[in-house]
């Protein structure tokens, strides 16, 4: 069948499950996922003969840049210095809660015949564990219209999560490989510093020109321009480009100020867009043989790093003086998890260290996302509503 012809169907379903949900007052992007399921290879995808494989990845890292760019525009200097406490050590708390958990319980109670030791496969989980899709709370963020502590305190924490998962990443993988520590080390800590310092720059200069384009029409066109040069050079250059398209967001609206509102605009009218396409994509990697071959370590997986990253947010958060409530509710629009670690499980995977496992920790993040994808987006909604930030929802009335 025609590829345009089953884009089009998924088009069409993803809107209508998306105005179902939306009537019953629960997450779109839950649907659009389960969309995204029905057209995957054992499912609709092998009977149809579709496939998003060749430009899945070209997809997914540009609808990562808009929203890593969307987000760095939402952030205030403001909300950063009321929050940069709660922001920084809950952000942390919920890293080193997900890797400590995950990495404990599975190397104390994994099996032994495992291909490796039991703890080098533990950390290896543990260290991917430590990222957070920022996409799926965004959204729900966003189709509610959440205003308040913890909304702003997500979003920040989406900007620090990525350079907190760089350097964990690093340490462990060096622990992993053989390598040298002060070399891992220093290799994130030029990735980070090059990825804010290219952001920045770009983001300021854009800001700063950009907004005198006197062609309304062509604003759109020309802030996705900027943003795929950002995110492709930072990307060649082996650094972080979700990092960098966040702090080029963040960058842009404050030099540009109340004129930079047109560069964002233009995007944010179609961020719906995004979110459809990024979910669906997301879905389509469902494989039933590898739900059931790992299930027992995606179930475990799963639970273990939404428990770490619960508890490790919650003990960040109180320990800068969070109000309880929101204490007790921030780690949990922090558990979806997608792209970004399954980048990493593709790293680990190819190291001789890792040998007999690799795609087994490749199929249980596969997994892992897929629930998280579908399930986070309730707790991230259920956490907001729980605060008391839910706003009108975007799809009604």
């Amino acid at each position: 069948m025609h590829t345009l012809l089953i884009l089009s169907a998924m088009l069409f379903l993803c809107v209508l499950a998306g105005m179902l949900l939306t009537r019953l007052r629960l997450p779109r992007i839950a649907a659009y996922v389960g969309v995204g399921v029905l057209f995957s290879p054992d499912v609709l995808g092998g009977m149809l003969e579709f496939s998003v494989d060749a430009w899945a990845p070209l997809a997914t890292e540009l609808a990562l840049g808009l929203i890593a760019f969307l987000i760095g525009g939402s952030l205030q200097l403001s909300s950063l210095r009321r929050l940069g406490a709660v922001v920084g050590l809950a952000g942390l708390g919920a890293s080193l809660g997900s890797l400590g958990v995950v990495a404990v319980v599975i190397g104390l109670f994994a099996p032994p015949d495992l291909p490796v030791a039991a703890w080098t496969f533990a950390l290896a989980l543990g260290a991917i564990s430590v990222t957070t899709d920022p996409a799926a709370t965004v959204a729900v963020i966003h189709q509610y219209r959440a205003r308040g502590r913890v909304s702003e305190a997500l979003l920040g924490i989406a900007g620090v999560d990525d350079a907190i998962g760089v350097v964990i990443f690093a340490v462990i993988a060096a622990l992993l490989t053989g390598g040298a520590l002060s070399e891992a080390l220093g290799h994130a800590a030029l990735e980070i510093g090059g990825s804010i310092a290219f952001g920045a720059i770009a983001g300021y200069l854009f800001g700063r020109f950009g907004p005198r384009l006197r062609f309304r029409e062509l604003v759109a066109p020309l802030t996705l321009a900027a943003l795929l040069l950002v995110v492709s050079a930072s990307s060649m250059a082996g650094g972080s480009s979700i990092l960098a398209a966040m702090v080029f967001g963040f960058a842009a609206r404050a030099a540009g100020n109340v004129a930079a509102e047109r560069l964002f605009g233009a995007l944010e009218r179609g961020e719906e867009t995004v979110f459809l396409a990024f979910f669906a994509i997301a879905g389509t990697y469902f494989r039933v043989d590898v739900f059931v071959e790992h299930l027992r370590w995606i179930a475990a997986y799963v639970v273990l790093r939404a428990l770490g990253k619960i508890a490790g947010a919650w003990l960040g958060a109180r320990l800068a003086k969070a109000p309880p409530i929101e204490a007790r509710w921030l780690g949990v629009g922090l558990i979806p998890q997608a792209g970004v670690a399954l980048g990493l499980a593709l790293t680990l995977a190819n190291q001789p260290a890792l040998a007999g496992v690799g795609s087994m920790i490749v199929n249980v993040v596969l997994g892992a996302a897929i629930l998280y994808e579908l399930v986070g987006p309730f707790g991230a909604r259920l956490a907001l509503a729980r605060v008391g930030e839910l706003g009108e929802d975007r799809g009604r009335g």
